[in-house]
């Protein structure tokens, strides 16, 4: 009898310490989730540097738009705490494809700062039957371009071939030989060529 008491006591012990720890870890977890959804840690405030061409109030609405809603129905997505910046930074390039790089900072208790690096179109390069695109010093295809006529920019014309805006509209091989003619022209009429 006194074994069975003994054994019943320790197994009342263990429980207790159970619900104990138990209790302890629900008001962490209590305590975290109260915290992440304070409005004092949800993104309100962005900051840009190096912006030249693309519209700050289109960024801000587009990460504002992206990190709507919320996790799991209750994890808000603006916590700054969930906000991945590179995630976030490789989702802006791939709808802003100007966005040549991105370095996305979190700034608590609720700001973000982002130091961007435009591409600079370099030509415009046209295949017949297909829009025109601004292309950079890389062949990158950074958007649609009218097609013009003069010399403002250089422009690229091809017989065939295919691209995308966001990808490469040339290869790497094609764009060091036409700058490199650039350059030596340049040279050669110790003059900017357009």
């Amino acid at each position: 009898e006194d074994r069975v008491r003994v054994g019943g006591r320790a197994r009342s012990a263990h429980r207790f310490k159970f619900f104990i720890v138990l209790g302890l870890l629900f008001i962490l977890l209590g305590g975290v989730f109260y915290i992440i959804r304070l409005p004092k840690f949800q993104l309100s405030e962005i900051e840009f540097q190096g912006l030249t061409a693309l519209n700050q109030e289109e960024l801000k609405e587009t990460i504002f738009r992206i990190t709507e809603g919320a996790y799991l129905f209750t994890i808000p997505k603006r916590a700054l705490f969930f906000i991945f910046p590179s995630r976030l930074g490789e989702r802006l390039k791939k709808k802003y494809p100007r966005l040549e790089d991105i370095e996305i900072g979190r700034r608590f208790p609720n700001r973000l700062s982002a130091v961007i690096k435009e591409r600079i179109p370099w030509a415009i390069f046209c295949v017949q039957e297909s829009p025109c695109a601004y292309i950079d010093d890389g062949g990158f295809a950074i958007e649609e371009a009218p097609d013009t006529e003069g010399s403002l920019i250089r422009k690229v014309n091809a017989l065939s071939g295919n691209f995308e805006i966001g990808q490469g509209a040339l290869d790497s091989l094609l764009m060091d030989k036409l700058l490199m003619i650039g350059e030596r022209a340049e040279k050669l009429l110790e003059s900017k060529v357009v």
